[in-house]
């Protein structure tokens, strides 16, 4: 024993004096920390100490938590749009159907009617069964709502003309705001009324107020509309005719002159008349006041070499989508060149109508 404290005494000494010094320090800590923690049992309480304001706190908490048996639970009748929490809870159905109708509450979520509980998660068929008897859901009033297109109703009916009525007296007379707007809209784009059917055309204008206005249409200012003589129209050949020859059509000015050549230059060429209510713009009247003037030479058309053309070529034509572009280059790259227009009909993006709207245009050479 003496030589093994000796080896101790040596070993300590070995370290530095500050270290020493450390080790002594922190043994007395803990021999201070041991004595207090061994003395704190036999320390009488304070006097005074009121606990029982804590108890009364615990027993409230304990009683909230407290989860009622099943004979506490059963089945009533409910609006599951408004029960409260603890209706929900003396509620005989399954713990987890409750929490998720109250989650699908706070998400902003309603009932409207009794299948719509069928939603929530959880919900099995014979729960619904049983359950579905006691659903209260009351009716809601469906809100009002007005649209600018509804069917108006006509009060005061005068006789009017259409290519000169104001918008005002047109709303006067019972049309909306949202009709008579599309009316006046339309003559400012260059629309004329040569007749009564024509109100028709505008949006918003049914039939119903269309039988109602109809004997009130005075169409007198047609006649003061200049429609130049059938001798006066030059019959237009549409794919080479120029600006000036263009103009020479009834309703059509510079602007539109300049339009339908634009078109022309993107499509390659018209193949039929009626391709001019493509473009942009261009009023249904105007086109079947010159329709009799126009004709078109197929054999001006400018046609794509689809075995040739590159992918941005392609799509630059008007009737190509991106879809249809790429099937044909794909097409193309997997078998081969095209070696017949019919080909291309049969891939995918390409039915009936658009494979005929764009075939006048496709060249296999």
């Amino acid at each position: 024993m003496k030589k093994f404290l000796q080896r101790i005494k040596r070993q300590y000494l070995a370290y530095l004096r500050s270290d020493r010094n450390s080790i002594l320090i922190l043994a007395g800590l803990l021999l201070v920390s041991v004595l207090i923690n061994g003395l704190v049992d036999y320390l009488p309480p304070k006097e005074g100490t009121d606990f029982s304001e804590i108890k009364k706190l615990m027993e409230e908490w304990e009683a909230e938590m407290e989860i009622p048996d099943n004979e506490s639970r059963r089945l009533f009748s409910f609006n599951p749009n408004s029960i409260s929490g603890p209706q929900l809870d003396s509620l005989d159905i399954p713990e987890p159907v409750k929490r998720n109708i109250i989650s699908y509450r706070r998400a902003g979520g309603r009932f409207k009617t009794a299948s719509d509980f069928r939603k929530i998660y959880g919900m099995t068929d014979s729960i619904y069964e049983v359950v579905v008897k006691y659903l209260v859901i009351p009716l809601e009033k469906p809100r009002s709502s007005t649209s600018r297109i509804d069917k108006p109703k006509v009060e005061a009916l005068d006789y009017f003309d259409p290519n000169t009525v104001a918008e005002e007296e047109l709303k006067a007379m019972g049309f909306t705001n949202y009709q008579a707007s599309n009316l006046v809209n339309y003559r400012l784009s260059g629309g004329v009324f040569r007749k009564a059917d024509d109100i028709l055309k505008i949006y918003g204008v049914d039939s119903v107020l269309f039988v109602k206005v109809k004997p009130y249409i005075k169409l007198d200012s047609i006649k003061e509309v200049m429609v130049p003589s059938f001798d006066e129209i030059p019959m237009v050949e549409l794919n080479s005719a120029d600006s000036a020859l263009l103009t020479k059509l009834p309703g059509i000015g510079p602007a539109y002159a300049k339009r339908i050549i634009r078109y022309r230059e993107l499509l390659g060429g018209y193949y039929s008349p009626k391709q001019l209510l493509e473009v942009y713009n261009f009023p249904e009247d105007t086109f079947y006041g010159l329709e009799d003037y126009v004709y078109v030479d197929t054999l001006e058309i400018r046609k794509m070499r689809i075995n040739f053309l590159e992918f941005a070529e392609l799509l630059h034509h008007p009737y190509l989508s991106k879809e249809q572009v790429a099937q044909i280059l794909d097409r193309k790259k997997k078998l081969g060149a095209f070696k017949s227009i019919a080909e291309v009909a049969a891939l995918q993006s390409f039915d009936d109508v658009t494979f005929e709207r764009v075939r006048p245009y496709l060249t296999c050479r």
